[in-house]
């Protein structure tokens, strides 16, 4: 996976989630992915839709987890806008809300 990430690449979490804030780099993505590797027994993204614009793809998601103390299914339903740059992923942000993405990718759905 890390070599379609740009070295540079700053990936976004909404205030809302699980994890919060913005992680740099290879090894900060490393480091935010070992976080849900340990708070899940399981954790799985599949893609439902995408949307292109220019640089930018719009990414809708199904994310399933359950958790590995409590047992607990969890499933949520977000946007990830992507910004591409020289083929790599520059930017990533997660969108709780779909619409809230497309809305800046300048795009409507």
């Amino acid at each position: 996976m890390f070599a379609t990430l740009d070295p540079e690449i700053e990936w976004r979490l909404p205030d809302s989630g699980m994890n919060t804030g913005t992680y740099r780099g290879h090894q900060g993505i490393r480091d935010l992915l070992e976080s849900y590797l340990e708070a899940f027994e399981h954790f799985s993204i599949e893609l439902e839709q995408s949307f292109e614009a220019g640089d930018q793809v719009v990414v809708f998601v199904r994310a399933s987890a359950r958790g590995r103390t409590s047992g607990i299914d969890v499933e949520t339903r977000p946007a990830h806008l992507w910004t591409m740059r020289a083929g790599k992923a520059l930017r990533m942000e997660v969108f709780p809300e779909r619409e809230q993405a497309l809305e800046a990718a300048g795009i409507g759905e």
